[in-house]
């Protein structure tokens, strides 16, 4: 399949920046708005380790939704593309539908009037999103096949309208891709200018976890600067487990409204975003303002850090005198009791993983599990972590 090739140059992308809107300074209590936008055209479907990009893309994208699914602020949208239409081959190829599975998720009517360069599905608007709402998702996530073409800027566009309209400063994309571009036919095509124009105008960084390495120089080079100019960040993953490190550090990156790259691609000037003058402050500089004629209003002191109560189990058994570990934590190792519960008193903010090593039916096993502490904290989090 043709890839589409993207103009992007430099200059004219700056030219075409539109400085609109006002980022207001965030407080710890603003809600947040993600919109996760995942690529699903054919490329995605290539190996990479042990697995698919998708796969890996779709593994670490659970991952995250599991610690977004236990947050009271946080807002979730998802978009895929490219997964439901492609062109047959041939000498006369016409539109394939991924009969496979669309009867087991959304069904025929999802794609009728679509060309493969439309195939954007908005599988849910920015919404508050909770346990119900991640059981609801899962089983549509688990059908998803990687199958046509990747419309990826107008799939950015169309996550900005959804996330955009917030005035909170606590927003973001997060882009998870392999930065393949693919259009041949569209009724509502988009290049990455109009998908950078659009996250400007409200101030929408986008954050890039680019899957594998099969983007072209000029695809790669395009990501990397839709993700600067849009002050946002570009993290490369060469492997699955890099990808699921990945899509939690982004998730971050929104929570805290962090505009400072240490990634690949630092933000303009490192700085805080500038919109209208007035600065976009992060969260941890973030201060009440004062009352007329008085000083600031006494406000709850914030968690600065949270208890973390778990299970550790191997199919449905507990397993006692596991090792699980938290570094940074207090304690950084405890061991399981003989009901495999565990408990670490202080975990501070932010990106963590839990290491465990247990003995389940005779054999020594590790399992890892990704947790995002994002302020505001809460006084308790419980997690449960399965031994293979």
């Amino acid at each position: 399949m043709e890839r589409f090739n993207p103009r992007f140059g430099l200059v004219g992308l700056v030219c075409s920046l539109a400085f609109m809107g006002v980022s207001l300074p965030a407080t710890a209590g603003e809600p947040a708005a993600v919109a996760f936008v995942v690529a699903a055209g054919r490329t995605m479907g290539e190996p990479f380790g042990d697995t698919t990009r998708f796969e890996a893309a779709r593994g670490g994208l659970v991952d995250v939704l599991e610690d977004v699914a236990t947050m009271r602020t946080a807002s979730v949208g998802i978009w895929l593309y490219g997964h439901r239409l492609a062109w047959q081959s041939g000498d006369a190829p016409m539109i394939d539908d991924n009969a496979d599975y669309l009867a087991q998720s959304r069904g025929f009517a999802a794609i009728s009037g679509l060309l493969p360069g439309d195939d954007i599905e908005q599988v849910r608007a920015v919404s508050a999103f909770d346990g119900a709402a991640l059981a609801m998702l899962r089983p549509l996530l688990d059908v998803v096949k990687p199958f046509g073409e990747a419309p990826l800027p107008a799939a950015v566009r169309g996550a900005e309208a959804g996330v955009g309209a917030g005035v909170s400063p606590r927003k973001g994309i997060i882009l998870i891709t392999d930065g393949a571009v693919s259009a041949r036919m569209a009724r509502r095509s988009a290049s990455f200018e109009d998908a950078l124009s659009a996250c400007d105008r409200h101030g929408v960084p986008v954050h890039v976890v680019l899957v594998g390495e099969g983007a072209s120089p000029v695809e790669r080079h395009a990501l990397e600067e839709l993700a600067r100019l849009s002050e946002g960040s570009l993290q490369s993953c060469e492997s699955p487990l890099a990808v699921r490190r990945a899509i939690p550090a982004a998730l971050l990156r929104v929570l805290e409204n962090d505009q400072d790259d240490t990634s690949s691609t630092p933000a303009v000037d490192g700085r805080s975003r500038m919109r209208g003058g007035i600065k976009a402050v992060k969260l941890s500089d973030a201060a009440p303002l004062a009352e007329a004629g008085g000083s600031a209003p006494r406000l709850p002191a914030p968690n600065t850090t949270t208890r973390i109560t778990g299970v550790v189990l191997h199919g449905a058994k507990p397993v006692p005198r596991a090792k699980v570990a938290i570094e940074g934590a207090e304690p950084e190792r405890v061991t399981t009791d003989r009901d495999g519960r565990f408990v670490f008193e202080k975990v501070p903010e932010g990106l963590h993983e839990l290491v465990v090593e247990g003995i389940a039916r005779n054999k020594i096993r590790e399992a890892r599990k990704r947790l995002v502490l994002a302020s505001p904290l809460p006084a308790k989090r419980t997690v449960e972590v399965m031994l293979p």
